[in-house]
């Protein structure tokens, strides 16, 4: 793609005019006198200066062409140098765009980023810094090629969907690309929750993976009657899969790997108290201050679907990112509402405010329980002594909310407002002021 984009933006610069001298570089691209190259060895042989040598990931200017050598401004410093040919043909390529490594500790007026969603939140962060004055990004949006023959392999949940620009973004911003010390990675792995995640992604692949090649074509509705599995929101293995010879030992025994994992799970939490129960090393995370009042005795069912999901410890929300999967999405808007039916008139009040000022659509669970997240912290705000409904309206009128996220938009700029994010507060109440002295 680099060299494509690379082809592209030269030929956006000569604009149809045909070069007197050019020269193959090693991306396969031909370059000319004017154009912006990247060097990719370091050659300490080649000097730029007394101090100073041609290095890996330098820009230049040509100014010359003679006989496959180019002589070279350097784009920082404006040294020059002189590339031979052979160094040329193996080591220099066109150098308006670059990958994100490449480009790390270089700025431009104008970044124009490619974002295909399998980035992490390091990478986008590095893009959208690199623009002095402008950082625009374009996602991709269709796969390059077909998923056909991937399909043929081996059909799995998501090949056949097709997600937005905002939940591309989701995915980025939600993967992690920060180096792990062994250590960490070895506690990680020793830890319940990891090997309870493990265990249930393997086998939800698995039963899936193995009743379309068993089932067939019905291998859907096949999963949705079976019933409950090893946890509340996994399928059991369906009856014609459990009876195949190769599948079924192979499904029971996936199964009892999840039961396993999940009982040890709980019996940790038994052994816990309740504010170290995620991170397993006594902080406390967000989701358990957050929730503390509504949570009662469903605090171990959110902690096991949580550990199960892969919901990182710090994502406040009570059951973590919306999942496609339907039977999962069914006990997860089950669990919402459960949290839900626990608020109390007050925060209901907030609740139908915010829906009826901002003019949000409520159109599924989800985003109904992040407006009442949203009346939480209203209600606590309130609570306090502060003047909520005035920062909802503030907030308000800061220009329209977008249409990817609205509720969360608001709620940035409810806490950008006041500071703070009350609900991670452990000084805050857990009750809650009569609904008469609200005068919504």
């Amino acid at each position: 793609m680099v060299a494509n984009l690379n082809h592209r933006a030269r030929s956006h610069r000569l604009a149809g005019i045909e070069p007197r001298t050019e020269v193959e570089l090693a991306d396969g691209n031909q370059a000319s006198a004017g154009d912006t190259i990247i060097t990719r060895h370091n050659q300490r042989r080649l000097a730029v200066s007394g101090t100073d040598w041609v290095k890996n990931g330098d820009r230049w200017t040509i100014s010359r062409i003679r006989r496959g050598a180019l002589t070279v401004r350097h784009a920082t410093t404006g040294l020059t140098a002189v590339l031979p040919a052979e160094y040329v043909a193996d080591h220099v390529e066109l150098g308006y765009a670059s990958t994100v490594h490449t480009a790390q500790g270089l700025t431009a007026d104008a970044v124009h980023g490619i974002v295909n969603g399998h980035e992490d939140r390091q990478m986008l962060y590095t893009m959208l810094t690199r623009g002095r004055r402008e950082n625009h990004l374009h996602l991709v949006l269709e796969p390059a090629e077909s998923v056909d023959a991937v399909r043929e392999q081996c059909a799995l949940p998501g090949l056949e969907e097709q997600l937005t620009a905002i939940q591309i973004l989701d995915e980025v911003v939600a993967r992690d690309g920060a180096a792990v010390s062994a250590t960490t990675t070895l506690g990680r792995g020793r830890s319940w929750s990891t090997q309870l995640h493990d265990a249930s992604v393997r086998y939800a692949d698995a039963v899936t993976a193995g009743a379309t090649r068993v089932l067939g074509s019905g291998w859907d509705d096949a999963l949705e009657a079976a019933g409950e599995g090893p946890l509340p929101w996994l399928p059991a293995i369906p009856a014609d899969l459990a009876r195949d010879e190769s599948w079924g030992p192979y499904l029971a025994a996936r199964v009892r790997h999840v039961e396993v994992t999940a009982q040890g799970f709980l019996n940790h939490l038994a052994g816990t108290t309740p504010t170290a129960t995620a991170t397993e090393g006594g902080r406390h995370p967000a989701w358990i201050v957050r929730y503390a009042d509504v949570l009662g005795d469903l605090h171990d069912t959110v902690a096991l679907w949580r550990a199960a999901l892969g919901v990182p410890d710090d994502d406040p929300r009570p059951s973590g990112p919306a999942v496609n999967d339907p039977i999962a999405a069914r006990f997860q808007r089950h669990l919402l509402k459960q949290l839900t039916d626990r608020y109390s008139d007050s925060v209901r009040r907030w609740h139908e405010m915010i829906i009826r000022r901002a003019g949000i659509p409520v159109q599924d669970d989800h985003t109904r329980g992040e407006v009442i997240e949203l009346a939480r912290m209203l209600d606590t705000l309130h609570r306090r002594g502060h003047d909520a409904r005035r920062l909802l309206e503030q907030a308000l009128t800061r220009g329209p909310l977008p249409e990817g996220h609205p509720v969360a938009a608001l709620s940035y700029r409810v806490r950008k407002l006041t500071r703070l994010d009350p609900l991670l507060s452990r000084r805050a109440s857990a009750s809650h002021v009569d609904p008469s002295e609200l005068s919504l």
